[in-house]
Formats: C-alpha cells, structure tokens, sequence
C-alpha cells in the first residue's frame, strides 16, 4: 500500500526477459513503448537447490541510467518470538495483557502483516499488525542510523481492549493524515452462530474467547453457549483505524461506518474522505466509502460495486458502477452493538419453494447456503453495515470475487490497481443459481490470479471525483498447462509469473507496482515482484522459504533521507510445508524491509 505523501520519482524496471510475455501482461495500453527505467534492480532467478529455497534471497543491488548504484538487500527487524528491549515480538495476549499459553510455552504469531512506518517529532514507530486469532498490534519503536538503517529498540502490545480485541488484521494501510489501517477479516458469519449446534459449525472461531480469558472448545452445547456470550460476530470484521502520538501513546478504534464484510485490504485516497475496501471471501464485494469530513472516517456513505462485464478475454474489463448502501454513523452503529443485535433482528428468513423465494424475499447464493431473506423494516442502516455484504447483494451489487485483495495507488494516471487472487468458483461462466449479486462476472479460469486497474473519475451523485468507473486486467499468472509444462515441486503456476497476488504497493508515479504473493500451489516459494506498467515486464525482487507468504508490502520514501520497501515474511514453513522445518525457530515470521534507499537514487 502506498504511504502518504506519495514519492516523487522511482521507476523499477523489469529485467527478466520473459519467455511467457504475451500470456504475462495484457492490455494492449500498458505494453506500449516506454522510456528506459530509471532505477532498475538486479532481479533474482527462482530458488533450485534446497539451501534457495529455504531462505530469504533478496535483490542485492539497485541502479540508476547513469550507471550510479549502490548494495542493498533486506533488513530483518524483528522475528516472531525475539526479545526486542524489554518486549517479545509477536506473543499474543488477552483483555488484561496477560500472555496467552500454548502449554508451558507463550503463544507466538507467525502471522507478521502490515506494517505502517510512523515519524512523530524526532522519534521513529512501527505499528505492526499479527494476523492470528486472536489478533495483535505491536507498536515499535525505531532508531534510523547515518546509513539510513533501522533498527529496532523496544516493542510493546498495543491495548486492544477498548475495541474487544482483533480479529486476524489482513493486510492494511495508512491514510493522508498518517494513522495506520487494518482490514480485519474472516469474522464468523452471525447468521452460523444464531443457528449452530455446537461448536463444529464455527471452526477454529473459539480460540477467539480465549482473547476473553475464557475456553469454548468442546463439542458439546455448553462450548457453544459459552462462546455466544462471550463473542459478539458483529463487532468483528471491520475496519481498524489506529495511531500514536509523539509520546509513543497509541490508541485504536474499530470503524463501524465502513461496512463489515471479510476485508482483506483497504486504501485511503489523497482526496481524505474516499477509502476503497476488499473483501476475501469467495464470492465477495468491492466497496466505496466516502466520508462526510475530510480526516474522520465514524461517518459516511457506502457503496458496492456492480460489475458490468465488457470483455471476457485476456483476464476481462467491465464497467463498474456503484449502488449506494446508504449513510451511517459509527456511534449509531455502536448502539446496536451495545444493544445486542443479531442476524434475527436484522433479517426475516424463509425456506425456498421448488427453487423460488416466496414474495417480498430476496434469494441469495451465500457461504452458509441459498438463503430467501427481507430486511426487517427500520433496520436497512443496522444491515448496510452489520451485514454488508448480504444487504449489497439484495440490492444487485456484485458479491462473486474471489480472493479480492490488494488495492494500490497510481496517482498519476489516476487508477487503482486491484489484485484478485485467483479467477475460480462464482467469477468464472455462468451456471450457479441467478439472483442479485451474482452472475455478473463470466470470466476464464485462471487460478493463478490476475491484476486489474480501475480507472477513477466522477460519477452523478457520488461527492468524490475519485470514483473507480472502468476495470481491467493489465497482468495475470498462467497455469503451468497453459505455459506448455507440467507442474514440479508444487509449481503449478509458471514460474516466471505471479501466483495467486494479495498484498499490492505503487512506487512513485512512474507506473511501477508492487506485487506480494500468497500461494499454496502456485509457487513453492512465494515471491515479490515488480511490474513496470509501461513496457509489461516483471521482476522478482525476492523469494521466501517454503511455505511462506510475501505480506505487508509498503513503499515508504522520502524519510529523512532514505527510502524502505517494506516486506515481511508471514508463517515460514507453513501451508503445506511444514514438515520442512528443521527447527520450531524456522517457523518464526520476519518483519523487514528492502533498501535502505538513498533519496538521490528517486529524486
């Protein structure tokens, strides 16, 4: 995600000649004739031997046209589980503080996300997020050497108790006004926890009571009833807004507004009201926000955007227009919440009949099934952002993305750039059940994800001349099959391009993106690339162990007088590859970053 303000000039150039180029980037626009790159990075080849593919290998160095370079590489700040002064990185712990126990040892996350780097006064801070259940937020501070290094020197849990804790924070961002965004995924749906017998219907959602000092695990009804008192679904899957003065006091709000999905990314727009949010599910939304004052999101409108398909080639484009889910205030929101509302105050339900919903319903295709539902009347605010995604359904917004994740920046051609981790399930042709929200999207399959740019501009009735009004596929990974090889070593996306993208970042104005990777099967060793918009090529800047993913990626120029490309490295040795640690320690997740950079290397 970019960082306000947004840097001058920084061009990264791809300099791996691609075999598969035409498969690689599309979009006859952007592979047009460029200038030559201005920085370009020594890339590195995809890791062969055991040793590669169980470490971190890093662009070593970066140079500019006129031949000047210099050594960079990555710089660990952190580990999950270091001694950091006088805190540990990444212990995760209750509503008292007290650290959470997995036996004798505290619990760690590996889940190392989104980081936003803070300069209050002459003092440098880290806010980062644990993507972990429950989820935490660190709060760092930093040293910055002569020779633009950071290091860290202390570390802290920031207190999350004012808002009930943290529910897995994805990926985030920073907004114009400089505080740290947190896009809080994959809550339980309230409609399963209404309705459930034991705990078995709600997955691994209990160990969020243990954030409570409590236990609800067993099967058995008093595990269920014990988690339903303890955990409010509604008051998780939000979006997270969270600061820290120049004391090193952080503070932290949860932002009812917003709407309340499975949010993977959010990005605020320069304009200070306009905020675009993802949503991860398999069959989710795309969402607008725009506030009624510049710098405070507690109150504004929302939308979902209904996806008007143009094309169905090349990864597809579409128009995109945006349904109007109404305006809300967060301290109205907070009410309900005090209040206890639950799905069945939201919502009638009916059964269909021989495949029909009675009159006055409206039919759904959702994670908990088709469902027949009809808001109850006076609670369409209460459903707009409790139940964000169902509501924008009813209303014919567009809920079958899959693995929508990333969102970034280019300000000078004015579009974001959108990462859909994988074209599969409901976007791909036709053949579900038809109803509002779905059927809208018939697209190719394409498991290894694509990138789409949307073009911004004005749209009657919306106040923000930032409005995404035009979507299309700019670059795509291809399936091994389609690259004429067989997958090896779990690669079942080629090589040579990205598998299954999540977390996004623009560099400067100067076409560049960023592009972080979150893959079981695509890849064995997740990788960073970059993507020069001009001329279609790709570089990759790194590579992670097995069974690793690239999270957290953020550009941050123009501090002091260095620039850091933030990437860190969530659950090594996971997914699938577990059985590769050699030891509990090579599971520990990394905090680190690219560079430094000087800033006359971008000037």
């Amino acid at each position: 995600m970019p960082c306000p303000p947004f840097p001058r000039r920084a061009r990264f150039g791809g300099v791996i000649a691609l075999l598969l180029a035409p498969l690689l980037a599309v979009g006859g626009s952007t592979a047009a004739a460029a200038a030559e790159p201005e920085l370009t990075f020594l890339a590195v080849e995809a890791p062969e031997t055991d040793l590669e593919k169980r470490s971190i290998r890093t662009t070593p160095r970066v140079l500019r046209r006129d031949g000047e370079g210099e050594t960079i590489g990555y710089r660990v700040l952190a580990r999950s589980g270091q001694e950091v002064g006088t805190g540990t990185f990444g212990v995760l712990h209750d509503q008292r503080g007290t650290a959470l126990y997995d036996g004798a040892e505290p619990r760690v996350s590996d889940e190392v996300g989104f980081t936003s780097l803070l300069h209050r006064g002459r003092r440098w801070f880290a806010l980062t997020q644990f993507g972990d259940l429950p989820g935490a937020l660190y709060l760092s501070e930093l040293v910055q050497g002569r020779d633009g290094t950071l290091i860290a020197m202390q570390t802290a849990p920031v207190d999350t108790a004012p808002i009930g804790g943290l529910w897995r924070p994805m990926e985030g961002g920073m907004t114009p006004w400089d505080t740290h965004l947190a896009a809080e995924g994959a809550p339980p749906d309230a409609r399963l926890v209404d309705e459930a017998q034991d705990m078995a219907a709600l997955e691994d959602a209990a160990a969020m009571a243990s954030w409570f000092g409590r236990s609800a695990r067993g099967g058995d009804r008093a595990a269920l009833e014990a988690f339903r008192q303890t955990v409010d679904p509604y008051r998780y899957g939000h979006i997270i807004e969270a600061d820290v003065d120049h004391r090193g006091r952080p503070t932290v709000h949860r932002r009812f507004a917003l709407g309340r999905t499975a949010p993977e990314d959010v990005l605020a727009m320069p304009d200070g009201r306009t905020v675009y949010i993802t949503d991860r599910a398999d069959g989710g939304g795309l969402f607008m926000f725009i506030a009624d004052e510049m710098a405070d999101l507690s109150a504004g409108h929302l939308y979902a955007a209904r996806w008007r398909q143009t094309a169905s080639v090349a990864g597809g484009a579409a128009d995109v227009e945006w349904i109007d889910l109404g305006h809300a205030r967060e301290v109205d929101i907070a009410r309900l919440l005090d209040r206890g509302v639950t799905f069945t105050d939201l919502f009638d339900r009916r059964e269909a009949l021989d495949g029909h919903c009675p009159d006055g319903f409206t039919g759904l295709e959702t994670a908990a099934g088709p469902e027949c539902l009809a808001v109850k009347p006076g609670m369409e605010m209460a459903a707009s952002r409790l139940e964000t995604r169902r509501y924008a359904a009813m209303l014919g917004a567009t809920t079958e993305f899959v693995r929508s994740g990333g969102l970034a920046l280019d300000p000078a051609r004015k579009r974001v750039f959108l990462a859909v981790g994988a074209v599969a399930g409901p976007m791909t042709e036709p053949g579900g059940t038809a109803g509002p929200g779905t059927d809208h999207i018939a697209l190719p399959a394409n498991p290894c994800g694509t990138i789409y740019a949307m073009q911004l501009g004005t749209v009657a009735g919306i106040a923000s001349d930032r409005v995404a009004t035009r979507a299309s596929a700019v670059v795509a990974g291809v399936p091994v099959e389609d690259a004429g090889a067989d997958a090896v070593d779990r690669n079942d996306c080629a090589l040579n391009g990205i598998a299954n993208p999540r977390g996004l970042a623009f560099l400067g104005d100067d076409d560049t993106l960023i592009l972080a990777e979150d893959t079981a099967r695509g890849h064995q060793n997740d990788a960073l690339w970059a993507w020069d918009a001009a001329t279609g090529s790709l570089s990759r800047l790194q590579t992670t162990p097995y069974g690793a993913a690239v999270s957290g990626v953020a550009w941050f120029p123009h501090m002091g007088d260095w620039g850091y490309l933030f990437s860190s490295v969530a659950h090594p040795y996971g997914d699938s590859s577990t059985e590769k640690a050699l030891t509990p320690a090579a599971r520990r997740g990394y905090l680190g970053y690219i560079g430094p950079f000087r800033e006359r290397l971008f000037n």
